[in-house]
């Protein structure tokens, strides 16, 4: 079995090639000013399989980061996704970068307590979501303030994990010791083959997670003239 996945959401841009052996074979996307990664999935997908002398036909499955993140980043990977799964007539799966992380994690690491996960969001707040140590969602993904995050981290005491280095940032300003805190995490490319195990019930999650809702504002009618 052979799955793709693809990634334009998180911080660990990539698209890769998933055996049922195992094996993964990724390449990164590396963006410019002039460049949005949406702009080169497609062109890393085709020389991937290229490197790895495969075809789209002899994919099995696609696997898509659904969100949340940034918008157009999230609807143009979901919509190759969907596009390679109805050609192929393949099943396409969608993950969230919680999730992602939560699979993929050495959970060796973690100390008796569940897993918050925390992606940086507008405004400097975070997308937080919290995991048990097995690795199943405790709860969907909310939107937290710093003050929230801290409140809950000194209540809980919970093995914590920032994709960026903000809440550090703000703990050293505060001068609090997070000692269960991983910054600027970026996920372990080898263990992507965990991805193999999720089920066929999971396929509906082929949908955007915004969490935030899109800054889309409504077109109204003006007059040319008045």
């Amino acid at each position: 079995m052979i799955s793709l996945f693809i990634d334009v959401v998180s911080n660990n841009l990539m698209v890769a090639l998933i055996n049922d052996k195992g094996s993964v074979y990724s390449l990164k996307i590396e963006t410019n000013d002039s460049k949005y990664a949406s702009d080169l999935i497609v062109p890393k997908i085709e020389k991937l399989l290229l490197d790895n002398n495969l075809e789209y036909a002899q994919l099995d499955n696609v696997f898509s980061v659904v969100g949340p993140g940034n918008y157009t980043n999230i609807r143009t990977g979901i919509a190759i996704t969907k596009g390679i799964s109805i050609s192929r007539n393949i099943p396409a799966f969608g993950i969230t970068q919680h999730e992602l992380i939560a699979r993929t994690h050495n959970r060796n690491n973690f100390y008796n307590s569940y897993l918050m996960i925390l992606v940086p969001s507008n405004n400097g707040d975070f997308y937080c979501q919290n995991f048990s140590i097995s690795g199943s969602k405790e709860k969907n993904p909310d939107i937290l303030n710093v003050n929230e995050a801290f409140d809950q981290i000194q209540q809980d005491n919970p093995n914590v994990i920032d994709t960026s280095n903000e809440l550090l940032k703000h703990a050293i300003k505060k001068n609090i010791n997070l000692e269960k805190l991983e910054s600027n995490y970026i996920i372990d490319e080898k263990n992507l083959s965990e991805l193999q195990s999720i089920t066929n019930t999971q396929q509906q999650l082929v949908q955007p997670i915004y969490v935030r809702d899109p800054n889309v504002k409504k077109y109204k009618k003006k007059k040319i003239y008045e």
